[in-house]
């Protein structure tokens, strides 16, 4: 299977997960608040996954690998590890936890950028910098605002990861019809 493949399927699993998780948030934010975190936890561990995935098949077709995508998919693992088997210390910590999950998200989106312009081209790319973009402002709006954050976590983090997850989809159906 060619590289672009897998990265079109690891795109579909993580926007599919992503836009999920997002939903569940909408629906009811305060009820499955444990649930939405394990969820996340888990979310978190294939964001990592992928970006590792991406970055050993790049060092493989390429000879080399975007550190950036190595180094946030081992966070978004520790990442995710911590919110999906201790959900009590998750639910505690989403105020600070969540927001720098999405500034690790959105820089490794931003240092892959290039990579998703040679993949899956130009459109995308610009995708690719807005979602960026837009996730390191909501991010940095959460932790500089922690009592904002705190009232409106579930809809801020239902819009981020709907951000996230459509960006991924968007990569992958592109990344799809490119022969």
């Amino acid at each position: 299977m060619s590289t672009r493949k897998w990265f079109g399927i690891g795109e579909l699993v993580v926007g599919l997960l992503l836009i999920f998780y997002a939903v569940a948030a909408f629906l009811d934010p305060t009820e499955s608040l444990g649930l939405v975190v394990f969820g996340y936890g888990c979310g978190a561990m294939v964001c990592g996954l992928s970006d590792i995935t991406l970055y050993v098949r790049s060092e493989r077709q390429t000879g080399f690998g975007p550190v950036f995508a190595l180094v946030g998919g081992i966070l978004n693992i520790l990442l995710g590890i911590l919110l999906a088997f201790d959900i009590q210390l998750g639910e505690m910590m989403m105020v600070m936890l969540f927001p720098i999950w999405f500034i690790i998200h959105s820089i490794t989106r931003l240092a892959n950028a290039d990579l998703v312009k040679l993949l899956a081209g130009s459109g995308c790319y610009a995708v690719t910098l807005v979602t960026g973009i837009l996730g390191l402002l909501l991010s940095f709006y959460l932790i500089l605002n922690p009592v904002a954050s705190a009232v409106t976590l579930g809809y801020v983090i239902a819009l981020c990861m709907l951000v996230l997850g459509l960006n991924s989809l968007i990569l992958a159906i592109v990344t799809f019809r490119q022969k």
